[in-house]
């Protein structure tokens, strides 16, 4: 009876870990799609020829597209977390945890101006 106790009590260790890793990604989800977005727009409005050429249903497409893939990826986050935890016993406390948000937010923002500044480039060379 004591044995059970003790692995479940592991077990409600392990489940409880996972989902504070969790509930904390998901809680700054919003910010992090604010970001994107705001920073998208400025660089679409910057360069708006770039719409009036792809026409606006497949600017909204490739705008849904890379939201739903930026979201996949921002669930990698909280994923990479876990591994560490539990594989390579790296404790992820308070700081860590925001610094892999940080890196990860500045790498989707570098990403995102490689994509329009690749589709503008490529769109001048079509004009």
């Amino acid at each position: 009876m004591k044995d059970e106790n003790i692995l479940d009590s592991d077990i409600f260790d392990v489940n409880q870990s996972i989902m504070e890793s969790v509930e904390w990604w998901e809680s700054r989800r919003k910010w992090y799609n604010l970001i994107l977005f705001v920073f998208g727009l400025i660089l679409v409005l910057r360069d708006l020829y770039a719409i009036l050429f792809l026409g606006l249903s497949l600017t909204i497409i490739f705008i849904i597209i890379y939201g739903v893939c930026a979201n996949l990826f921002y669930s990698l986050g909280w994923g990479v977390e876990i591994l560490l935890k539990y594989y390579l016993n790296f404790p992820i406390e308070k700081y860590p945890r925001q610094f892999l948000y940080i890196l990860g937010l500045i790498f989707s923002l570098i990403l995102t101006s490689v994509i329009f500044l690749k589709v503008i480039y490529i769109i001048g060379l079509n004009f």
